[in-house]
């Protein structure tokens, strides 16, 4: 997992290949202006989607995961949490390889404040609790990059 300033993203841009085309990509277009539903592929390991969404108040202990792609969180309007689950981990419902999905429940778990200043990363097998609601905001717009692995 990397949470750091947006203005940083350029920094990992050697941590995988794709992740350095996805920054590219990032620095010449206006993720703000884009609009609701937008999708886009890059090429086939990567799809950028923007999104809004009505953030959860309760915290469910219920973390997604992933096994093929890398998901990167960018907040374009509003703020979230984003819960990063750790520890002892426990299947929920069993990961499903045509999504690219499964939940799992964590021992531990670490909050990660994210505002359009920021941006979360999560690796293949790192659970990962988005959409919880702020003091400040009950929805949010962001980008999700999925950078296939």
């Amino acid at each position: 997992m990397i949470y750091d300033q947006l203005k940083n993203l350029k920094k990992y841009k050697n941590f995988h290949p794709n992740l350095g085309l996805v920054i590219e990509y990032l620095e010449n277009i206006d993720i703000d202006s884009l609009p609701l539903d937008w999708r886009y592929s890059l090429n086939e390991n990567i799809l950028f989607m923007i999104q809004d969404k009505k953030l959860n108040s309760v915290f469910t202990g219920e973390y997604e995961y992933h096994k093929k792609y890398i998901d990167l969180h960018i907040i374009i309007d509003g703020e979230e949490t984003i819960a990063y689950g750790f520890g002892d981990i426990t299947e929920i419902k069993e990961y499903s390889n045509k999504n690219d999905y499964g939940l799992v429940f964590s021992s531990r778990r670490q909050e990660l404040y994210l505002s359009p200043k920021y941006f979360a990363l999560f690796l293949p097998n790192e659970a990962h609790e988005p959409n919880r609601m702020t003091e400040k905001s009950k929805k949010v717009r962001k980008c999700i990059v999925k950078i296939a692995v």
